[in-house]
């Protein structure tokens, strides 16, 4: 039986608000939401089988020069955005289980450098805001053609997880600035997690062939130097990949929605900064048995920008288990 990795270490990084990289207006008036950097997208569902702290390290870019208005037009303006980021992260997956699932705690922590242009160009650099999985519950569930993930070299079947999301106001903050690395707002976030595998016999060619997806319901808090007060946003991460051996190819992207308005200083909601954005692209990620660690790179485009910048970006995330 030829070994293989069970479950990922990327989730080390499974945060850092993807609001560092696509926030687009003015220091108290962004795109709020939390969830992790680059998307969940392939294991969303999975923790390490193996108690123990994992580690993180990785890069993220985005650029556009495409910003879209409400309606999703581009606006008639000299525009531009671009960022990049290096981040680590850290998840701990505790020698316990409940209801006979894993529990993890995990935190990331980044600093880069942010750029908007709307005619005259404003760039920022410093730390992002700390983005942590207080705590995160999975359970293997089974139901494919293996049993137990334990004996088996992958868990075929249907992995289910779920947990809270935090985002902490940490990264640098001006509001007297156009452009900030930090948000100066708590994101609370619940989420939902879910990783089904197939067997060989129903793949795609390969090992298997997973659906994986990760639901976050997004609550900004209000920003308390500005009084801009973001409202809930819905956001779903996604991949559909196929094993093979040691690697795993395919697609993943990301859909996030606002479904209040934002609410003004003097209490009332407007609909009119309602923002929408979505993205896809492919996603390779390999287990390097000799550095026992993997290795994730990830590239999308967006097909959806409401109120938000239109662009492209590259992540690529590497993890090993510390111990």
């Amino acid at each position: 039986m030829r070994v293989q990795p069970t479950l990922r270490f990327v989730p080390a990084l499974a945060g850092l608000t993807a609001a560092f990289m696509m926030s687009t207006a003015l220091a108290g008036e962004t795109a709020v939401y939390g969830g992790p950097i680059g998307g969940t997208d392939i294991g969303a569902a999975y923790l390490p089988p193996q108690p123990g702290l994992y580690m993180g390290a990785g890069y993220i870019g985005v650029t556009s020069d495409d910003f879209r208005d409400v309606n999703g037009d581009k606006v008639p303006l000299d525009t531009g955005f671009d960022a990049s980021a290096g981040v680590v992260g850290f998840n701990y997956v505790y020698d316990t289980k409940i209801f006979g699932g894993n529990i993890a705690t995990s935190a990331q922590f980044g600093y880069g450098r942010r750029c908007i242009r709307f005619g005259e160009r404003h760039c920022s650099s410093g730390t992002a805001d700390i983005y942590s999985d207080l705590f995160f519950w999975s359970k293997y569930l089974g139901g494919g053609e293996a049993g137990n993930p334990g004996l088996a070299p992958l868990p075929y079947g249907l992995t289910v997880g779920g947990g809270l999301g935090v985002t902490m106001p940490t990264g640098r903050y001006d509001k007297h600035e156009p452009v900030n690395t930090g948000g100066n707002t708590w994101i609370v976030s619940p989420n939902l997690a879910v990783s089904y595998l197939t067997g060989p016999k129903y793949s795609l060619g390969g090992d298997g062939t997973e659906f994986s997806a990760r639901l976050f319901y997004s609550m900004p808090q209000k920003n308390r130097d500005t009084d801009f007060d973001a409202g809930t946003v819905v956001n779903v991460d996604w991949a559909i990949t196929e094993r093979y051996g040691n690697w795993q190819v395919g697609l993943a992207g990301q859909q996030a929605k606002q479904i209040d308005g934002d609410k003004l200083p003097n209490g009332l909601r407007t609909n009119d900064s309602k923002f929408s954005s979505g993205s896809v692209g492919p996603v390779v990620s390999v287990f390097l048995p000799s550095l026992g660690s993997q290795l994730k790179v990830k590239a999308a485009a967006n097909y959806d920008a409401e109120n938000t910048f239109s662009g492209y970006s590259l992540v690529m995330i590497m993890g090993w288990k510390v111990f």
